[in-house]
């Protein structure tokens, strides 16, 4: 798939070092949860979920962790970035009626996606967005009242203080949900998926993981043990399907299988 050109048509500064970058992409179709593969001249590529597709103009949420991704926070309207997709699997919107959205830092940009859609739909939407502290939330604005926006912070200092699984717990024990789709850390995500067992609801999950060719060619994205593929069997998983896999193990890109924190952001 040959790489698209996108015009920069404005960035937003989400909180310090998190920025949406709003560019043209005419006739690009894609659903809440699949991905592009991003570019700038002289850096490369990485995958990031879409945060919004609307009238042409699609947007992604960058975090700057890595040069790739800290070149992308720095883009300037006019400028060009370069993208080529959507890949992937994204959220199966279908699943009934009363949707449950937790996100987990800039796990939150798919599902604010996935939040748009869903409204549009006439489905009903609670959204729960935990971080660490209040500068660490995105994306606040892109949530009209009737997403039902609630916050949790962990160090109390916006919103509920709390973990968002301690925010998602809340809102299953006031209400009936038929679905649940999450997006975060691999400890969010293993609570999250544990909420669903508990309440008997079930859990859609978007899994993060280093990617180089996002079509399921080079295996850099492969979850152990059962083989699956981030960029092509994913990167939206039902519960069940992820029974069994270790969800804090990925690789780098040198291939070498890591454990632990950072679930091979791309960078």
């Amino acid at each position: 798939m040959s790489f698209l050109r996108g015009s920069v048509e404005a960035v937003v500064p989400e909180n310090p070092r998190t920025r949406t970058i709003y560019f043209a992409a005419p006739g690009l179709e894609a659903v809440p949860g699949q991905f592009l593969m991003v570019f700038v001249p002289g850096m490369e590529e990485i995958p990031i979920s879409l945060s919004g597709l609307e009238d042409g103009i699609a947007s992604i949420t960058v975090a700057a962790v890595g040069e790739t991704s800290k070149r992308l926070t720095s883009t300037r309207p006019g400028e060009t970035l370069f993208y080529r997709g959507p890949f992937g699997r994204g959220f199966d919107l279908s699943s009934g009626r009363r949707y449950l959205l937790v996100g987990g830092g800039y796990g939150t940009a798919p599902l604010a996606f996935a939040a748009d859609v869903l409204l549009s739909l006439g489905k009903r939407v609670t959204v729960v967005e935990g971080a660490r502290t209040k500068e660490d939330l995105i994306l606040l604005d892109r949530f009209p009242p009737e997403a039902n926006l609630t916050i949790a912070t962990e160090d109390g200092s916006a919103g509920r203080r709390g973990t968002a699984v301690d925010a998602a717990r809340y809102e299953l024990e006031m209400q009936d949900f038929d679905s649940i789709l999450a997006c975060g850390p691999p400890g969010m995500i293993e609570a999250v998926l544990a909420l669903g067992r508990e309440f008997g609801v079930e859990v859609q999950v978007s899994l993060e993981r280093l990617m180089k060719c996002g079509i399921g060619i080079c295996g850099s994205c492969v979850l152990e043990p059962k083989g699956l593929l981030v960029c092509r069997d994913g990167p939206v998983f039902r519960g069940r399907e992820l029974e069994g896999v270790d969800l804090a193990a990925w690789r780098d890109w040198s291939g070498r299988l890591v454990h632990g924190a950072g679930a091979g952001h791309p960078g």
